[in-house]
């Protein structure tokens, strides 16, 4: 599950509402976490890495809603580790894209 880039820097945002505090910002991320849950499901939810991390770095491209570099070097990490804490084979360093001799 990957956040919004206004769930990630909602008090940048919130101001542009008239009620803010009448949103919850993370209700979709909940919504889509709890029918997984009740699927039985796997799955990452990034969202609070994020928020955490977009206090000090900028996550996102100021002029869309897409993860710039450091912000998918950040996903990707996360959803390495979290393959990788369930035996899925790792890949690191492999090239992708090109045939193997």
């Amino acid at each position: 599950i990957f956040p919004f880039k206004e769930q990630v820097y909602w008090e940048q945002w919130a101001f542009r509402l008239e009620n803010p505090d009448e949103y919850d910002p993370l209700k979709p991320n909940r919504i889509v976490r709890d029918a997984l849950q009740r699927a039985n499901v796997p799955y990452l939810d990034v969202t609070e890495d994020m928020i955490e991390a977009g206090r000090t770095q900028v996550l996102y491209w100021p002029i869309d809603s897409h993860w710039n570099p450091a912000g998918n070097r950040l996903a990707a990490e996360l959803i390495h580790t979290w393959l990788d804490e369930r035996g899925f084979p790792s890949f690191a360093g492999q090239s992708y894209g090109t045939q193997q001799p």
